[in-house]
């Protein structure tokens, strides 16, 4: 059995963090489709006999700018050592398993994820 340490908003306290113009029943549905199938991708990599120490993650949605709204997400090993890795974002990727993030496109008001 593993312990796995989380630190994943609800459904709903992500659905929270869109702006109020796009609280409406359409978007609330393609949310909850897109953060079950996340949650759901963590499942296999959590389990992986090679991680150790699972923690999952989950950011609220941030206006980066222009027309979408980012939620990153990550699943990490802590027992890899923390090293010197970072991507374009300046996020320290040494422990990570599987990382990604779901987009929410303010035009189109649809949702994607993106590994």
């Amino acid at each position: 059995m593993k312990t796995v340490e989380m630190q994943v908003p609800t459904a709903r306290e992500l659905y929270d963090s869109l702006p109020i113009e796009f609280h409406n029943a359409e978007c609330w549905q393609g949310l909850v489709n897109v953060w079950s199938r996340v949650i759901t991708m963590f499942i296999p990599d959590i389990m992986r006999e090679s991680t150790v120490r699972p923690q999952l993650y989950m950011s609220l949605f941030q206006d980066m700018g222009g027309y979408q709204l980012i939620c990153d997400w990550a699943c990490s090993d802590l027992n890899k050592p923390r090293g010197n890795a970072y991507n374009f974002h300046l996020q320290n990727t040494s422990q990570w398993v599987y990382a990604g993030a779901i987009i929410f496109d303010k035009v189109r008001k649809e949702f994607s994820i993106h590994t």
